[in-house]
């Protein structure tokens, strides 16, 4: 399922291709930019593979060549991209500017009549002509509506949400069922029965963490995961019962790590990969143990069906897409030593916005001759004053967070765009973030 990065900032894309395959970890660069938001793999066609950001971009080979989308109106910047999976040709498309559809596969793409800012969009592969999309000015205040089309986004209703919707996905042989997941404040799974009239509450969490994905098994009906908060949730009768799973992960994560998708092996019960802030993980015992196989920020992670499985996945920053091929195994226990980072890595900042307090997330490799760096991390206005120096020490090795508390600078700052740097081993790193009061 589709992991969206939100950003007004659209700025230039370029085409970066790898000639050959890294033999060590089978992965091929195929798309560098710096504002990617999505990726839609089509099903029925091997090696389709469509990527969102500034416009939308098209390949029909595993991501070797590119072709550029066209648009009826000036191109928009893109959020959220479904493809109808039974008849491929036929796709809609989330942006700023409103709702796109495409009849061509997404070579070309018309305007919808809908306006607003909509974050996502998703065609039910059971009913075709069924599609949602959330649209929200700023679902912090309070302002979302769902929109929903049951004749392929000719016109459309609203929704009544008793929350704002990050995503949602379908039931695999029910069309009337439908699951969302919430945020950014409220914390819930959220189902229906008579496709998105009504909508309850099947999950909820308390912590500060939102869930931000969600799997349902294509191959077993009722058999949905989940995870918040350094929890990864398994239900099996639909959302009834839930049991907690994936202890292995936490505990060498730490419990506020936060899961931003799920990739599962279709042939074998129990193998599943997780995209997270510091990394992409694999399991082949539904969560006991884990193996590292990918050390940078994942922002969104999918899989093909091709045997063995491509994955694709948007990471470093949100600048670089990557395709790797599917031969890893989870070998050796289950400690803290295997799962040393290897590079030096800043997260984004959650939640954010904020107020008044987010946490702050970086890893400091093991290096050759020590687990140690000396860590420096400060926070910025505008302006490039400093405003609080977070962590000034020796660290080591492994994952770290620290909470900035805005309330606590000066007696509180004002609301407003601040900048965040990390000067580590020769690692430096800037990220942006929003405090709204």
């Amino acid at each position: 399922m589709k992991y969206l990065i939100t950003s007004k900032n659209v700025l230039f894309m370029f085409l970066v291709l790898f000639a050959g395959t890294s033999a060590a970890q089978n992965l091929d660069t195929l798309f560098t930019s710096y504002l990617l938001t999505s990726i839609e793999l089509v099903d029925k066609s091997p090696g389709e593979i469509l990527i969102t950001g500034p416009g939308v971009q098209r390949s029909t080979n595993y991501g070797v060549t590119w072709d550029s989308a066209t648009f009826n109106t000036e191109t928009p910047e893109c959020y959220d991209l479904s493809m109808n999976q039974e008849s491929p040709n036929e796709g809609y498309l989330s942006t700023y500017q409103g709702l796109f559809k495409t009849l061509d596969s997404g070579f070309t793409w018309f305007k919808l009549p809908v306006e607003g800012y909509f974050y996502f969009v998703n065609v039910s592969p059971l009913t075709p002509n069924l599609v949602f999309a959330q649209e929200s000015e700023d679902p912090f205040i309070g302002s979302w509506i769902l929109y929903k089309s049951t004749n392929g986004g000719s016109s459309w209703d609203t929704v009544d949400l008793p929350r704002f919707i990050v995503d949602l996905q379908f039931h695999p042989t029910d069309s009337m069922i439908a699951y969302g997941w919430s945020g950014p404040f409220f914390k819930d799974i959220y189902k229906t029965t008579d496709q998105g009239n009504t909508w309850f509450s099947i999950l909820h969490e308390n912590s500060t963490f939102q869930f931000l994905a969600l799997y349902v098994d294509k191959f077993q009906p009722g058999v949905l995961y989940t995870s918040s908060n350094g929890k990864i949730y398994k239900t099996t009768d639909d959302g009834q019962n839930w049991t907690e799973i994936g202890a292995g992960l936490r505990a060498v994560l730490g419990n506020s790590f936060n899961i931003h998708n799920f990739v599962f092996d279709e042939t074998t019960t129990g193998r599943f990969y997780v995209g997270i802030g510091t990394g992409l993980f694999l399991t082949e015992n539904d969560g006991e143990t884990w193996r590292r196989i990918h050390d940078r920020e994942i922002y969104q992670v999918v899989g093909d069906n091709e045997k063995p499985m491509h994955l694709y996945f948007i990471t470093n920053a949100e600048r670089t897409l990557i395709r790797m091929l599917d031969t890893f195994t989870v070998t050796g226990v289950n400690d803290r030593s295997n799962l040393l980072p290897e590079v030096y890595s800043l997260e984004q900042n959650y939640p954010n916005p904020f107020n008044p307090s987010t946490t702050i997330k970086y890893t400091i490799p093991q290096k050759v001759n020590s687990q140690w760096s000396i860590v420096n991390l400060k926070v910025y206005d505008v302006l490039g004053n400093e405003i609080a120096t977070l962590v000034d020490e020796i660290e080591a090795a492994g994952e770290h967070s620290v909470v900035f508390n805005s309330d606590a600078v000066n007696g509180g700052i004002s609301s407003g765009i601040y900048f965040y740097r990390i000067i580590a081993g020769g690692f430096i790193e800037t990220k942006k973030m929003v405090l709204l009061r």
